[in-house]
C-alpha cells in the first residue's frame, strides 16, 4: 500500500508535466494555427486590394488628359446652348428679315432727256426727284452743238447730284421759249424746288455747270 502510494506520488509529477506539456503544446499549436490563418487572411486582403488597384488603374482615364480634351468636353457639354444661339442668330439673319431692314432704292432713270415735240415741261418738272437743268437749243445753232457735247459728258455727274438735264428745242416748243423769254441760244436754266436759281445765255463751261448741280 505504501509502495503503491509512493509510486503514485512519483508518477504524479510526470503525469502533470505531461499534461502541462500537452496543454502548452496544444496552446502553441493552436496559436500557430491562428497565426497562420491570420497571415493568410492578410495576404488574401493584400491580394484583393492590389487587384482592386489594378482594376481602378485600368478603368481610370489616361494620364495624358490634356487641356484639349477638357476643351472638347466643355464644348460637348455646352453644345445645346451653342446650338440654340446659332439657331437664333440664323433666324435673325434670314433673308426676309434682312430685306425688311433694307432701305428701298430710288428708281434710277436717265440723267439727260430731250423733251418730245408734244411733251409737257411742267409735268417733267413736277415728276423730277431733284434739280432740273434746262438747255434751250436749236438744231441750226453751232454753239448749241458744242453745249450738247458738254452736257453729255456731265450725265454721270448729274446722276450723282440728283440732277435731270432736259434739252428743249425752241423750234418745237415756241410757246415755252416765249414764256421763258429765250432770245439767244444756247440758254441754260437751273431749276431747284420749282424755282429758277441759275440762268446763263451762251456756251456754259463744264466746271460752272458742275457747281450748279452741287
Amino acid at each position: 500500500m505504501n509502495n503503491l502510494r509512493l509510486s503514485t506520488m512519483m508518477l504524479l509529477p510526470a503525469v502533470l508535466a505531461a499534461a502541462s506539456g500537452c496543454s502548452g503544446g496544444a496552446g502553441f499549436g493552436f496559436g500557430r494555427t491562428v497565426s497562420s490563418d491570420l497571415t493568410g487572411v492578410v495576404q488574401e486582403s493584400d491580394e484583393i486590394q492590389q487587384a482592386a488597384i489594378a482594376d481602378a488603374s485600368s478603368a481610370a482615364p489616361p494620364s495624358a488628359f490634356t487641356a484639349t480634351d477638357a476643351s472638347i468636353a466643355t464644348v460637348s457639354a455646352t453644345s445645346p446652348a451653342n446650338h440654340a444661339t446659332t439657331t437664333l442668330t440664323s433666324a435673325k439673319l434670314a433673308p426676309s428679315n434682312i430685306a425688311s431692314r433694307e432701305t428701298p432704292h430710288k428708281p434710277v432713270g436717265p440723267a439727260l432727256i430731250t423733251l418730245p415735240p408734244n411733251g409737257d415741261l411742267e409735268s417733267v418738272l413736277a415728276a423730277a426727284n431733284g434739280n432740273v437743268l434746262l438747255d434751250f437749243y436749236a438744231d441750226w445753232c453751232g454753239p448749241c452743238r458744242k453745249q450738247a457735247v458738254i452736257l453729255h459728258e456731265l450725265e454721270e455727274t448729274a446722276a450723282e447730284n440728283d440732277t435731270l438735264i432736259v434739252k428743249v428745242n425752241v423750234d418745237e416748243h415756241k410757246q415755252i421759249a416765249r414764256e421763258m423769254q429765250i432770245s439767244s441760244l444756247p440758254t441754260l436754266v437751273m431749276v431747284k424746288d420749282g424755282e429758277i436759281v441759275k440762268r446763263q445765255t451762251g456756251l456754259a463751261r463744264k466746271v460752272d455747270l458742275v457747281h450748279w448741280m452741287q
